[in-house]
């Protein structure tokens, strides 16, 4: 996966003469994460706030960072400790489809590190692909609001027998320079 997402940077600097520019993008993450351990699952749902640089190669074609970290835990469900995303970072080469000039739909797939922790005091992460879905309002030239589903690598405890799936619906802005 981390050579699809060189190779397509790679090629897409071939592509600099139709660039768009930098844009930045802020945005709320509502995580839905799933706890599972001996066949036993259990939610927890943790906001989380995200930065978002990018570069938009062309009207199709975007390279963006990402930069988050968590806003506020969640109590697991029927446990007694709470669930946090401690931070998230990460790279993504974008699709874009313009639809109009206001909206334009995209998907996203790259590499993440995530790191979460409890209220007891252990740790738990994962890294690997990671990948989404989502639509861009683009209100004026340079500004706009975007709503994204992201699919996050799945992790684990580092010293439990306890797996971790995670997925985020992020809604943002975005500022284009």
């Amino acid at each position: 996966m981390k050579k699809t997402v060189v190779i397509a940077t790679l090629l897409s600097l071939s592509t600099v003469t139709y660039a768009e520019g930098w844009y930045l993008g802020l945005a709320y993450s509502s995580l839905e994460a799933e706890l599972e351990s001996g066949g036993i699952k259990r939610d927890s749902n943790p906001d989380g706030i995200n930065l978002m640089p990018g570069y938009k190669f062309s009207k199709n074609f975007a390279v963006e960072g990402l930069l988050g970290t968590g806003i506020s835990d969640d109590r697991v469900e029927n446990e007694s400790f709470d669930f946090e995303l401690k931070s998230v970072l990460g790279v993504s080469a974008v699709g874009i489809l313009p639809l109009s000039k206001h909206f334009d739909l995209y998907g996203k797939v790259g590499f993440a590190q995530v790191e979460y922790d409890d209220s007891d005091g252990d740790s738990a992460d994962a890294s690997g692909a990671m990948f989404g879905i989502g639509a861009a309002f683009n209100v004026t030239e340079r500004f706009g609001f975007n709503l994204e589903y992201v699919q996050y690598p799945d992790g684990e405890y580092d010293d439990f027998n306890i797996d971790i799936e995670a997925n985020a619906l992020n809604l943002g802005v975005y500022y284009n320079f």
